[in-house]
């Protein structure tokens, strides 16, 4: 299992995101953390307090300049897409996934920006 620790703006709207792009069950849930954990994966979201709060636009903006994109393991890569329409991230269109190896990947965002890529068994 892969975890990984992001800090976020809108805790609801992340866990939200999280548990439906990855098929996941919500854990741990507090006023500030949520832990978001399948088989695969774990996210622990943390809330940026106030003061630091930048304020996120909808839809975000792209964060394709951080130095981190975290890769999830998903059963597919399509439900994945399907389950995050409506939300206010996006794992972007079949014409973008690329086959490496013995798997499949897509990129997206999440709800704050965050460059994400999903991945499941070619």
């Amino acid at each position: 299992m892969t975890s990984i620790v992001l800090w976020v703006e809108d805790l609801e709207s992340a866990k939200t995101f999280y548990s439906a792009l990855l098929t996941a069950s919500i854990v741990e849930d507090s006023a500030t953390f949520v832990k978001v954990a399948s088989a695969s994966n774990e996210v622990l979201l943390h809330l940026i307090p106030e003061q630091y709060r930048e304020g996120i636009s909808s839809p975000p903006q792209i964060r394709e300049e951080a130095v981190i994109k975290p890769v999830f393991a998903v059963a597919s890569i399509s439900a994945s897409r399907v389950a995050v329409a409506e939300l206010n991230g996006r794992v972007y269109g079949a014409e973008t996934e690329q086959i490496y190896s013995d798997a499949r990947y897509c990129d997206g965002f999440d709800t704050e920006g965050n460059v994400i890529q999903v991945s499941e068994r070619a």
